[in-house]
């Protein structure tokens, strides 16, 4: 059969069709979610600084989606994060060089970040043959709200003070360099489902810890959390994680949170899973500079 491409498709359709295929380890995405309606909120209203006709591709076999490719395209970075390409046909190779012809070409010089499960069996093949180099191993971890260990109410940590922000933009760019969110894009985004919590003393930030609330989605992200290297050892990682998690499960509507450490952050998963998260997913991470 004829195998159409196209940048014209309903946002709505890409989004079933990429819950559906993100929930399988051997075409999961990381960047991506496996809720339809999630999917579809994220391309309707919140992906990429292009149009969605010149950030995304979709291939079509007898009116039917069997590929789509996104890039969610941060222009004042010049940096892309790649969903995909997700693709249910057997010439997966086909369908998902073909699509990355035609949308890269289009585009100006970007950084491509792709985020693939390690169960993906296309997804070294493909970032190989396009050019991308392996940057790291990462671990995907959840906790439900009946399975969090969040210990006593000794301490609890809010919203840092303004003058500050230095010395917590000097921690976050130390501890998590090149990362998705800057210091000022934080700092910014501050809001009630939007929260950034601070260990402070000395007159400065020795640890935080950014949380991110969906409650129409029934879920919450853990992004952030970092302790000056001075001040490690001494409890305030496991105090901001359990402030950062009792944030979440604040609204009534949050069942689960969702976090991504690195695999060499060692202490850090060793205290998610002393938290009660469980590993969801084992993932690899690749970057292509353009």
């Amino acid at each position: 059969m004829l195998i159409t491409f196209t940048r014209q498709f309903a946002s709505k359709e890409a989004a079933s069709f990429l819950a559906r295929l993100n929930g399988l380890k051997e075409h999961h995405v990381g960047y991506c979610g496996e809720s339809a309606d999630e999917i579809a909120h994220t391309l309707e209203q919140e992906f990429s600084d292009l149009p969605l006709e010149r950030s995304c591709i979709a291939a079509f076999e007898d009116g039917e989606m069997v590929g789509f490719l996104g890039l969610d395209i941060d222009l004042n970075e010049n940096e892309a994060e790649i969903w995909g390409p997700f693709v249910s046909v057997q010439d997966w190779e086909g369908v998902a060089y073909a699509m990355w012809e035609q949308l890269a070409a289009d585009l100006p010089p970007l950084t491509y970040n792709g985020f693939y499960n390690q169960a993906h069996n296309y997804a070294h093949p493909f970032m190989t043959h396009i050019g991308a180099r392996k940057t790291g191993q990462h671990t995907i971890l959840t906790v439900r709200k009946n399975e969090a260990a969040l210990g006593n109410r000794s301490v609890v940590y809010h919203k840092p003070a303004e003058h500050h922000f230095a010395s917590f933009k000097a921690l976050h760019d130390k501890t998590f360099p090149n990362t998705y969110f800057s210091a000022e894009e934080m700092w910014k985004a501050q809001s009630s489902t939007n929260q950034l919590l601070a260990a402070e003393e000395k007159d400065q930030t020795i640890g935080y810890i950014y949380v991110t609330a969906s409650p129409s989605f029934k879920e919450g992200d853990i992004h952030f959390l970092a302790v000056d290297e001075a001040y490690r050892r001494k409890g305030i990682g496991a105090q901001l994680l359990q402030s950062g998690i009792r944030a979440l499960f604040s609204y009534k509507e949050i069942e689960e949170i969702t976090l991504c450490v690195n695999n060499n952050q060692k202490a850090a998963l060793h205290s998610y899973l002393k938290a009660g998260f469980t590993e969801v997913h084992q993932l690899t991470a690749y970057k292509l500079k353009q």
